[in-house]
């Protein structure tokens, strides 16, 4: 992340060295090496764009890998007494207001009242 910011910051003042030095003096290798410059740099920029995205989607799924982890084995630990005392949340069948509702959007179950 660090380099595609370095490399976004450095344009301004590149294309302030075509202005100053290249168009006012009339000067087009300055316009020409300088633009060519800007170009590499927007490449570097993207690679390390196109890496940091990369490093972003690891760590998420690492962190999500353990998250789930985490919870399986919190949710094995428990007895089947503990297991019979909790509530079942929404979502369930039979013990929520959304029972059904993805059967019932797709026309995959008969639902009273619904046609």
């Amino acid at each position: 992340m660090i380099l595609e910011v370095a490399m976004d910051l450095m344009q301004p003042r590149l294309v302030q060295r075509i202005v100053d030095e290249g168009i006012a003096r009339l000067d087009m290798s300055v316009v020409t090496n300088t633009g060519l410059l800007m170009v590499e740099l927007a490449l570097v920029g993207a690679v390390g764009g196109l890496g940091c995205t990369v490093f972003a989607t690891l760590s998420a799924q690492s962190f999500g890998a353990d998250l789930r982890h985490a919870l399986f084995r919190q949710v094995q630990s428990f007895s089947f007494g503990n297991l019979d005392e909790l509530a079942p949340g929404p979502g369930q069948p039979g013990h929520g207001p959304t029972d059904g509702l993805f059967e019932r959007c797709n026309g995959q179950a008969d639902a009273p009242g619904i046609p």
